[in-house]
């Protein structure tokens, strides 16, 4: 009896010496929001002010809408960071939607460094001052936000209602969190500058990229239209580049009668059997050059080219783990397509180098333009002369032989320096960019990327000297998907407006891929998607914030 007296004792001041963290030191004060209400965090934090949506309320004993009980909340404090929290600054919930329960606590001596090292591996969204990641705990979904405070960390720690039916892939709980912390309150929860935006979480931020960038000038535009090449979206991208360059209002390029079309990809490689160097060049913001190129690259190994000098490619170790690129190779290189395109001449065992220009100046304008290239031929020459032969990826006119003004191109450039003509093949001009591309008088007529020849033998180009080989694409894609394996994700409502990275199913997401498709989910429409080859994939819907809404494996054997 003595025995039993003892344990209920040392129960009771166990229960009495528990932390409740239902309870918190936060005030209701009056709000400058007519449509929110605003408490005040307690101290240390009490000159901190959060605005609370209308239906979050501050516990008072009912617990109907706690999802979470004391024991499985400690627990859940010290699951990833293994210590407790030096104070409970905030307890709120949602008592209409049902969809969180959220808490706020400070830590007086938490490193970033530190926290990120605990939350090693764990998916993220970063903002500016903070990181936000999202974990499972037996059955809830976990959104756990720490926000920098002097010394310390402010940390929120949002649970769902686990199994709630009308919410199966948790976006309305996701949405909730995400308008609560980065919409009414983000004056604390800062967003992250345009060129970190890729950073913000593991999958590369497609979305809060094309967001991010505010520009409104022509260069904004373009911009812009690029980071719509990224996300899949070419109608948009077609639209916004007609609106800075106006070509659906030039005149089209006339090619009489005498030229013929033949197959670009047949005719390129009869040209390139006994070339040293071949030089594409590409529009940045179109992915069909990429694919143009991909198509050719098994023969052009086959013909004994084993190197692949890319002007997009930075000088990133971790540009590629292991056959896989990554969201560190580059800017351009982040598009799906230019992905796949390195992907492929990696596994066909192409040597993949950069020979962008890498050197500080501050030369201007055309003085830097003539640096720039200098540098790259430079370059170019270094690898060249250590393989021997080479295929060249390079930006929009920096393959031309010619010169039209003070600017030197880097393929005239290299010509000089080495007395190697290199063959090259002009593919950007006559992209498919919808009205917002050149015109001409054949495009209409033509089903594959095709090379204008005389019966002399003349290739047909819109100015002579300027590059050995024009490419002209036809007006419609098709060519693109026929050797293409298709697969349609159909609409699932509640998605709409998040986006779809698909992946290999070996890729490993810490690593940053660049993933194998994208596209955005539109209200009432299948997403259809043509992946490079047959394979077993991983596909995921994410949110702007970076959370996954959405996994599926995808075998296409």
């Amino acid at each position: 009896m003595r025995k039993f007296g003892f344990l209920f004792i040392g129960c009771i001041l166990m229960s009495a010496c528990s932390t409740n963290y239902f309870q918190s030191t936060q005030t209701q004060v009056t709000s400058d929001v007519k449509s929110y209400q605003k408490v005040q965090l307690g101290q240390p934090l009490d000159s901190i002010s959060l605005y609370l949506m209308g239906d979050y309320k501050q516990f008072q004993g009912d617990k109907e809408l706690i999802w979470i009980n004391q024991k499985e909340l400690s627990q859940l404090i010290t699951f990833k960071i293994q210590s407790k929290p030096d104070h409970q600054v905030l307890f709120t919930f949602n008592d209409i939607s049902e969809f969180n329960n959220t808490f706020g606590f400070f830590y007086d001596n938490l490193s970033s460094e530190l926290l990120n090292e605990k939350m090693e591996g764990i998916d993220f969204y970063r903002f500016q001052n903070g990181i936000q990641f999202f974990y499972p705990f037996m059955n809830f979904q976990v959104v756990d936000t720490f926000l920098e405070k002097g010394n310390g960390q402010l940390r929120f720690l949002s649970i769902n209602r686990p199994n709630y039916e009308k919410d199966p892939h948790q976006v309305f709980y996701y949405d909730e969190l995400n308008r609560l912390f980065f919409t009414i309150n983000s004056h604390l929860f800062q967003e992250l500058e345009e060129n970190k935006s890729f950073e913000s979480n593991p999958y590369g931020n497609y979305l809060k990229y094309f967001e991010s960038i505010k520009d409104t000038t022509a260069y904004g535009k373009q911009m812009k239209a690029n980071a719509l090449s990224f996300l899949g979206d070419l109608d948009s991208r077609n639209r916004l580049i007609a609106q800075v360059f106006n070509y659906q209002n030039r005149k089209p390029f006339e090619i009489s009668d005498d030229f013929q079309p033949q197959s670009a990809n047949e005719f390129i490689l009869q040209q390139t059997i006994d070339q040293q160097v071949v030089m594409f060049n590409e529009n940045h913001m179109n992915p069909e050059n990429r694919i143009f190129l991909a198509q050719l690259l098994s023969d052009l190994k086959i013909q004994g080219f084993k190197t692949l000098a890319v002007e997009a490619l930075s000088t990133n170790d971790s540009s590629f783990i292991g056959n896989v690129p990554t969201q560190m190779a580059g800017y351009y290189t982040r598009e799906p397509e230019f992905g796949n395109l390195l992907r492929k001449a990696k596994d066909l065992g192409f040597e993949i180098l950069p020979y962008e220009n890498t050197l500080e100046t501050d030369l201007k304008g055309m003085a830097f333009n003539n640096f720039k290239d200098s540098i790259q031929a430079e370059n170019l020459k270094t690898i060249f002369e250590k393989n021997k032969r080479m295929i060249v990826l390079a930006g929009h006119s920096h393959i031309e032989e010619k010169q039209k003004s003070d600017w030197k191109m880097m393929a005239q450039r290299f010509y000089e320096i080495t007395n190697v003509n290199p063959l090259t093949i002009e593919q950007a001009i006559f992209s498919n960019l919808g009205s917002a591309s050149w015109r001409n008088n054949v495009s209409e007529k033509i089903s594959e990327p095709t090379v204008m020849v005389n019966k002399d033998g003349k290739i047909w180009t819109v100015a002579d000297g300027y590059f050995d080989i024009q490419v002209i694409f036809p007006s419609k894609n098709d060519w693109i998907n026929e050797n293409r394996i298709a697969y349609t994700f159909d609409y699932r409502r509640g998605l709409e407006g998040n986006i779809i990275h698909i992946y290999n199913e070996t890729d490993v997401i810490s690593n940053r891929p660049i993933p194998v498709a994208i596209q955005e989910i539109y209200s009432n429409e299948n997403n259809q998607f043509y992946l490079p080859e047959k394979g077993i994939y991983q596909l995921v819907v994410l949110s702007p914030f970076g959370q996954v809404l959405y996994g599926e494996r995808i075998n296409l054997e």
